[in-house]
């Protein structure tokens, strides 16, 4: 199965960084997905003919990935088309904004961390299976949301590695973030970190943070 992801961050040098943790994530339980980077720099014209030439019959979703709540009126065009022209396919918006996004062509939002959380919602809309009993959606102010940051936790994953691929045509001179671990052990009240007051070793090992 086939799955799209489009990264718009203000900050326009750097890639999605949400968006190939979760392509990575999902392409270890056999899905194929494409990123698509650096979505403030393409035209509505050029996204349009991007999904043209990449959309098959096995594509399941649209996935969206706006760094913290940043989502300019470029984003809400191409999601707009994309439920026009598609409307069979769904679109899933995820990460630590999602909630406050104001995005309206949206159908799924990930609220925080969404490895395990996009993985149960892929089985739940495209499985085999008709329920999954612990995936829930909440209402809020109208969205289709589902709370990953606690029902489903990824801050104890083996990995947080980001597999790029050929098709991300990564330019020498880039400089990627790479993720070291997930949580923290203090719990300061000045601080609006989602995953405090950790008391296990969340951490990656030395050879997985090596080989990335």
């Amino acid at each position: 199965m086939h799955g799209l992801m489009f990264g718009f961050r203000e900050e326009r040098a750097y890639r999605s960084t949400g968006a190939h943790r979760i392509a990575s994530f999902l392409r270890a339980e056999g899905w194929d997905i494409e990123v698509l980077d650096f979505c403030t720099e393409w035209t509505l014209e050029e996204l349009k003919e991007f999904v043209r030439s990449r959309i098959t019959s096995q594509t399941k979703f649209f996935g969206f990935s706006s760094f913290i709540n940043w989502w300019p009126e470029h984003a809400e065009d191409f999601t707009k088309w994309i439920k026009d022209t598609y409307q069979n396919i769904p679109t899933i918006l995820g990460g630590h904004g999602a909630l406050i996004t104001k995005s309206n062509h949206i159908d799924y939002y990930v609220d925080s961390f969404g490895e395990v959380a996009m993985l149960e919602l892929c089985n739940y809309l495209f499985g085999n299976t008709l329920c999954h009993t612990g995936l829930k959606f909440e209402d809020h102010n109208g969205k289709k949301v589902i709370r990953a940051l606690h029902n489903f936790p990824a801050w104890n994953l083996p990995t947080y590695a980001n597999k790029h691929e050929k098709r991300d045509f990564l330019e020498p001179y880039e400089m990627l973030t790479i993720e070291a671990g997930r949580g923290c052990k203090f719990a300061c009240k000045f601080c609006n970190f989602p995953v405090l007051g950790v008391k296990e070793d969340t951490s990656r090992s030395a050879e997985d943070l090596e080989a990335e």
